[in-house]
């Protein structure tokens, strides 16, 4: 019995190790292509002012404010050192953000000491608190929106 319990705890350990490796992949694959699009960004700045001038098709279509309304300008105020304007704007940016830096540099820590600093291991309940904010920032705009008539973001 006590042999099946390690067997199954070193089982697990084995997998949580594979499914950190294979998140910090994607989380790497995902920041070269941000830096990329960052690149054609600074190369073409006219860029920009087109997309800041896009309006959300969900809110253009029918008036409501969809999950990730106010994501770019909670992005913006971030890049400015604004904490409190973007968790205003959209709390599950600065959230993401956040949380995908502090992974990286612990994963990136462990790789480069060969395992001997620990990295954080991926978690489900951390991609429940980021979806529980979206829908949240969802519900609270639409909520003020409707009931209240407080448009809070234009």
């Amino acid at each position: 019995m006590a042999l099946q319990k390690f067997q199954n705890r070193r089982r697990d350990s084995v997998q949580q190790n594979w499914d950190d490796e294979v998140v910090y992949r994607i989380m790497m694959a995902i920041a070269a292509a941000v830096l990329l699009i960052a690149a054609v960004f600074l190369l073409f700045p006219w860029l920009g002012e087109t997309f800041d001038r896009m309006p959300c098709a969900l809110r253009a279509m029918t008036g409501l404010y969809c999950p990730g309304c106010g994501g770019t300008r909670a992005l913006i105020a971030l890049m400015h050192g604004q904490l409190l304007k973007s968790l205003y704007c959209n709390a599950a940016v600065p959230y993401t953000i956040l949380f995908a830096a502090v992974y990286m540099i612990s994963h990136t820590l462990k790789h480069i000491t060969r395992g001997r600093v620990r990295g954080i291991h991926y978690r489900n309940r951390y991609c429940y608190v980021g979806l529980v904010l979206l829908v949240g920032n969802c519900i609270w705009k639409n909520y003020m929106l409707l009931a209240c008539h407080i448009i809070l973001l234009p």
